[in-house]
């Protein structure tokens, strides 16, 4: 009875084992499914997120291919620079560096004040008129529309201060007036621009008013703002400074010079004048030399869309023109002599000779130039001798050259004949 109590609990007790053992087996499998079910979800929620990923990454390096594409070709189209009409000249060697659309026709704007001024300077350098003469403001002038010294009807106003008006705050009212001192109204003096301009050999440039505002037959180009701008440097030293004045105040009214690149520390700007019309857009015409070796470049710049480009695009252009080009001197110093030659029948045996001006040529820094010079004297040359008489010449050649260059050498000073007895004596001895 005992054993079959005992069967009885053992078999009771585990059918409870095996029944437990099967539903925590059933539990354990439906857990392993929900947690493999839960890494399937995440793991195709990471896939979904990274092929978004993907797709994302394709369409940005397919916009930034897009927007490389578009900067190339806006670079290609606009090339140095955004401006319309370009023109960048080194002064001394007269080379072009940049040219874009310079002898196509455009409208000026305030730039025309350039020429207004031009012929004030001609009279001023005649004795004409003087810094200090007065000139009456007529109503017209005081009415003028945009850019104002802000001078008033009767006001009289010395010149002086009239040129600043133009130059320094572009006064459309101050070019009035000072047309109507020199010519009696602004039409005859158009007259007058239009034959100052002839004279300068701007070819394809005709002016209907002195301030700039827009006429269908005002016009210029950049090549011809060139030719006024170097023209204006080269023969009015003395009142060309008044381009590089930063401010002027009239009747308590201050205003900056409108030239963007003024204040630039890298070179020296000390001209010329912006422009700017609706019509016209914005420009300017700019001249900067460097510190180092007093070359000076003119950049015209014409039809930017506003002001801040006008700026950078001014300060880039005058920025290349300076720090890529660069002079190469043949003779460093002139005042040196680059050789000495044999004189016969001479108070000297020998005379200095060298070169009577600086021979310099323009050279691209990335362009490798190299240059040879080579010696040819007349020798041994004969007594007397003077000063600047040619003497050799030196034969340049380089790789930036199509052609060699020849210079001459000119004696550097004086040497006297030998006296008739001196002469014999030496010929005999």
């Amino acid at each position: 009875m005992k054993l079959v109590i005992l069967l009885s609990v053992l078999f009771m007790f585990g059918g409870q084992v095996l029944a437990t053992d099967a539903t925590n087996k059933k539990a354990t499998n439906a857990e392993d499914k929900a947690k493999k079910a839960h890494v399937e979800k995440k793991h195709d929620k990471k896939a979904e997120k990274d092929s978004k990923k993907d797709v994302d990454s394709h369409k940005k390096a397919k916009a930034d291919k897009k927007k490389g594409e578009v900067a190339d070709k806006d670079s290609k189209e606009t090339g140095l620079t955004r401006a319309k009409q370009a023109l960048v000249v080194d002064v001394d060697t007269n080379t072009t560096l940049f040219a874009k659309e310079e002898t196509a026709r455009m409208f000026p704007a305030s730039m025309t004040k350039m020429l207004s001024v031009y012929i004030a300077f001609e009279d001023l350098k005649a004795g004409k008129i003087t810094e200090q003469t007065i000139v009456k403001v007529s109503p017209k002038a005081h009415k003028m529309e945009g850019s104002k010294m802000f001078i008033a009807a009767g006001e009289e106003v010395p010149l002086g201060d009239l040129l600043k008006g133009i130059i320094v705050v572009s006064g459309n009212d101050a070019s009035v007036a000072l047309a109507e001192a020199l010519a009696g109204s602004e039409t005859e003096f158009a007259k007058r621009m239009n034959a100052t301009a002839e004279k300068l050999g701007m070819k394809n440039s005709h002016f209907i008013n002195a301030s700039g505002l827009p006429d269908p037959n005002h016009y210029t180009t950049a090549r011809d703002l060139f030719i006024l701008a170097k023209a204006t440097i080269d023969n009015f030293p003395e009142y060309y400074q008044i381009y590089a004045i930063p401010e002027f105040t009239w009747n308590n009214i201050t205003q900056q010079n409108r030239n963007p690149i003024l204040q630039n520390k890298a070179y020296k700007v000390d001209g010329l004048k912006t422009g700017h019309t609706d019509v016209s857009g914005f420009g300017i015409t700019t001249s900067a030399v460097d510190n180092n070796d007093g070359r000076r470049v003119i950049v015209i710049l014409h039809g930017m869309k506003n002001a801040s480009e006008r700026a950078r695009e001014t300060e880039k252009v005058t920025n290349w023109a300076m720090q890529n080009w660069s002079y190469k001197h043949i003779i460093p110093d002139i005042t040196q002599p680059f050789a000495e030659v044999a004189v016969k029948d001479g108070k000297s045996k020998l005379v200095k000779v060298g070169l009577d001006k600086d021979v310099k040529f323009l050279v691209d820094q990335a362009s490798g130039a190299q240059f040879d010079v080579k010696a040819n004297y007349n020798e041994p040359a004969i007594a007397p001798i003077k000063r600047g008489q040619e003497l050799g010449t030196i034969t340049i050649t380089s790789n930036i050259l199509s052609e060699p260059k020849i210079v001459p050498l000119v004696a550097l000073e004086d040497v006297e004949q030998l006296g008739l007895l001196k002469r014999i004596w030496a010929r005999i001895f």
